[in-house]
């Protein structure tokens, strides 16, 4: 199952893994479902051009491969609709700053795949 879990390409694998979970193992644990979260995290960042998802206390950074840029439409619905929580700084390489209300794994995990879904959207 690992090698499943890893192999998490998109959204629809993502939902394959965990149904073929639940029908082997029943309930999904907490861990586990964090560790599948992750995999279609880090599978839509990289599709999306992202290098590197950091989390650094209560803010989660997520920073653009060196020669990736955002479209601007892009990056203007994103920076609107998430200004009370994000920061942008628009240097190479560009990056992006969440700022979160408490420092949460599981909400960290939330925001970013929301962003990432909604950047994929977008694009």
């Amino acid at each position: 199952m690992y090698k499943r879990i890893a192999a998490i390409e998109d959204l629809k694998y993502k939902y394959d893994v965990e149904e073929e979970l639940e029908d082997r193992f029943g309930q999904i644990p907490k861990a586990t479902q964090n560790l599948i979260d992750i995999a279609y995290i880090k599978a839509l960042a990289s599709r999306l051009g992202f290098s590197q998802i950091s989390m650094h206390g209560r803010s989660v950074r997520l920073k653009l491969a060196n020669d990736r840029r955002l479209d601007n439409r892009v990056l203007m619905v994103i920076l609107n609709e998430n200004r009370d929580i994000i920061r942008y700084t628009g240097s190479n390489p560009y990056l992006f700053t969440l700022m979160l209300k408490e420092e949460n794994g599981d909400l960290a995990l939330t925001k970013v795949k929301t962003l990432l879904e909604r950047i994929a959207e977008l694009t």
